[in-house]
């Protein structure tokens, strides 16, 4: 019965690719209540998905708080990347 119900929700609710485009889109603009809906859905029973949701808005965060603390845009350091890598493991399996 939860397979039938992971393939309808992947199939007819929501597919992964439309997924991920609406866990973007959420990330810059506020989503409709059917859109929330439907991520919402997919996300209860799509792990893939819902990594790839922690990563992105992981991502996002970390990326609005190097530029805003920046006042030029320099290249990332290599200590900067290794250090944003390890703490986006140690988030999602702290979240898992």
């Amino acid at each position: 019965m939860k397979r039938l119900l992971h393939k309808f929700i992947h199939f007819v609710i929501l597919p992964c690719n439309e997924a991920t485009f609406m866990i973007e889109k959420q990330l810059h603009s506020k989503l409709s209540l059917k859109e929330q809906l439907q991520l919402k859905a997919h996300l209860h029973l799509c792990k893939v998905c819902l990594n790839y949701s922690k990563k992105a808005f992981a991502i996002h965060q970390w990326l609005q708080k190097l530029f805003l603390n920046k006042e030029e845009h320099s290249p990332i350091k290599a200590a900067e990347m290794e250090q944003f890598k390890k703490d986006l493991k140690k988030r999602l399996h702290t979240q898992s």
